[in-house]
């Protein structure tokens, strides 16, 4: 049924979540078959599933090999979800696509140094806040709530550092080197096979409610094989990296500046809005 319902714009993003529950084999096949034609939110949901198994990870990357899924699709979420199934293979296959999901203390500074270049007062000055917006929508706004937009898993920017450029890029590009209890990850694995990365928001003598990048999941807990809370934050390393110098310019003028731009114009910018 779930199979047949992700043709359907009604409830594609629904059961596309749903199929994660289930180790069917068709599923990589089918999500991968109809990547091309998804909607960007439908994608960001495909993506997040295929990655919560190893044979399924397996095949996502097959698609990335092959250019039916774009290397840009595997944010820096998707990535550590691949990382957390434990699968050396496949992590290695994810670096050579993707990149490595950590990195060290002296990469991190490099890692700065270098988006300090591109981020200079008189560039952010000339930045285009509007498209910034959009940017923020597909990298950010799914975890993060900002002015009116976005969701509720991580802070609320809105009041944050915000101006500080020094402190905006120390917490994207370090997001763990100070996390606060709320927000360390916790990584689930069932006994279905699944493996879920994700804040645990709340508990029961039955149940666990784990709130991942794009839904929240109630887990019975005798269906729970193993769970490992983790000192890493719910924000991934590497956000950054998949953006281009005009890209990053954009980003943190808008984060940066005093108020809500508008969305460009165009059915791009409504298909980046998160549900």
């Amino acid at each position: 049924l779930l199979l047949a319902l992700v043709a359907d714009p009604a409830v594609q993003q629904s059961a596309i979540q749903a199929l994660a529950e289930f180790d069917e084999a068709a599923t990589a096949q089918r999500l991968i078959e109809l990547y091309p034609a998804l909607p960007s939110a439908a994608r960001v949901d495909a993506v997040q599933t295929l990655a919560s198994r190893r044979a399924w990870a397996a095949a996502l990357l097959d698609a990335t090999d092959a250019g039916i899924v774009p290397v840009a699709d595997l944010s820096a979420f998707a990535a550590r979800q691949v990382q957390s199934l434990g699968d050396q293979a496949l992590t290695s296959r994810l670096e050579r696509l993707w990149g490595t999901v950590r990195s060290t203390s002296s990469d991190k500074a490099q890692q700065i140094a270098g988006f300090r270049q591109v981020l200079t007062a008189e560039a952010l000055g000339k930045a285009d806040r509007s498209q910034g917006r959009l940017v923020f929508q597909r990298t950010c706004a799914h975890c993060h709530r900002f002015f009116d937009d976005g969701g509720a898993i991580g802070p609320n920017l809105t009041g944050s550092q915000r101006t500080n450029l020094d402190y905006l890029l120390q917490t994207i590009v370090d997001p763990s080197a100070a996390v606060a209890r709320d927000y360390q990850m916790q990584i689930i694995t069932t006994t279905a096979g699944r493996v879920l990365t994700g804040l645990v928001v709340d508990e029961s003598p039955a149940a666990l409610t784990v709130q991942t990048v794009n839904e929240k999941v109630v887990v019975p807990r005798v269906e729970i094989e193993e769970r490992v809370a983790s000192s890493q934050s719910m924000m991934p390393e590497g956000m950054l990296q998949a953006l281009s110098s005009e890209q990053l310019r954009q980003l943190f003028g808008y984060l940066m500046g005093p108020d809500q731009p508008p969305l460009p114009a165009g059915p791009s910018a409504a298909e980046s809005v998160p549900k």
